[in-house]
């Protein structure tokens, strides 16, 4: 359907699709840079947010399983 989502800089996007075709793109307008890298963990219980999915159906990458909470990121 090539839809777009703008996120704004500095703010923590988050994606969820249960289609197994589809093509994910994030843009930045920054070059990127590893050491700038962040990420929150999907599950913070203090966030709570409901993904609508099983949690033994999420996929995630190693490094995605080892992101911070949104706490001890902003300590």
């Amino acid at each position: 359907h090539k839809r777009t989502t703008d996120t704004p800089t500095g703010s923590p996007p988050g994606y969820f699709t249960q289609s197994e075709s589809a093509i994910v793109c994030n843009t930045s307008d920054r070059y990127y840079k590893q050491e700038s890298e962040k990420g929150i963990i999907y599950n913070d219980k203090d966030l709570n947010i409901d993904w609508g999915i099983p949690e033994e159906k999420i996929l995630l990458s190693e490094k995605d399983k080892n992101l911070p909470t949104f706490k001890t990121l902003f300590q």
